[in-house]
């Protein structure tokens, strides 16, 4: 099964195997270019927004998150344009 039937199957709300092979892989993606658009703080925002449309489904203009960004996927996530986010433990 490739990633997007798995992504496609998660969508229905059944039930599913989180383990798949595929699965694992598309979220170690996410660590990976969630720490980089994380270390790329003070950056400027082209940059910064262009490390975001790697990991987000879809990104609109002027949208920033301060570290720590985590997510399990990405791909799933609609960042609106002129979004501002910012960590609150």
């Amino acid at each position: 099964m490739t990633l997007e039937n798995h992504m496609a199957f998660m969508r229905t709300g059944a039930m599913y195997n989180d383990l798949a092979p595929e699965l694992v892989q598309a979220r170690a993606d996410a660590v990976v270019l969630s720490n980089r658009y994380n270390a790329s703080f003070g950056r400027p925002a082209v940059e910064r927004e262009a490390l975001l449309r790697t990991l987000l489904g879809r990104v609109g203009q002027q949208v920033h998150f301060e570290p720590a960004l985590r997510c399990e996927f990405g791909r799933n996530i609609t960042a609106c344009r002129q979004l501002s986010t910012e960590h609150v433990p």
